[in-house]
């Protein structure tokens, strides 16, 4: 009996569908390049994590060098510009994927810094902005600049 079932649940069925006509594009179509899904993501080089996208303020220490990559999907980006806090120096980079820099070196409190970057397509831009807290040497908290996993393999 289930044998009988399955053959006749596995025959050839005539297909009943009907035949699909074809999509003409017209060249406005073709040549539309928005793309409202383009999103930015930010690579902390030297921890090795991507910023959090949610507004999450970022801990960092007076005196750290950081690299700042941002990558971009859904669109091809014709330029990046970074907009930095007033506590950024040795500043390089600024105008493409990677910025680089070093906090300045400071004791007292603790110091808010925004830094943004902004990335530019044919069409428009996407723009991302992070906060960071920079502690100031005088914290116990605060230690010299960890060592890369880079570093550690031009060592050996």
């Amino acid at each position: 009996m289930f044998w009988k079932s399955l053959q006749q649940w596995l025959k050839v069925r005539p297909h009943t569908t009907k035949t699909r006509k074809g999509v003409v594009l017209n060249i406005e179509q073709l040549e539309r390049r928005d793309c409202p899904t383009a999103s930015i993501s930010v690579l902390d080089n030297y921890s090795n994590l991507v910023l959090p996208s949610n507004g999450t303020p970022i801990n960092s220490f007076s005196n750290w060098s950081m690299s700042l990559q941002a990558q971009v999907s859904g669109v091809a980006v014709t330029s990046y510009s970074w907009s930095l806090g007033s506590d950024a120096t040795s500043v390089s980079g600024s105008s493409s994927y990677n910025v680089q820099f070093s906090w300045a070196s400071f004791t007292g409190s603790v110091r808010n810094d925004s830094i943004s970057v902004t990335a530019n397509y044919s069409g428009g831009s996407v723009t991302q902005t992070f906060t960071y807290h920079v502690t100031p040497t005088s914290s116990p908290a605060w230690s010299s600049a960890p060592v890369i996993l880079a570093e550690i393999m031009a060592r050996e």
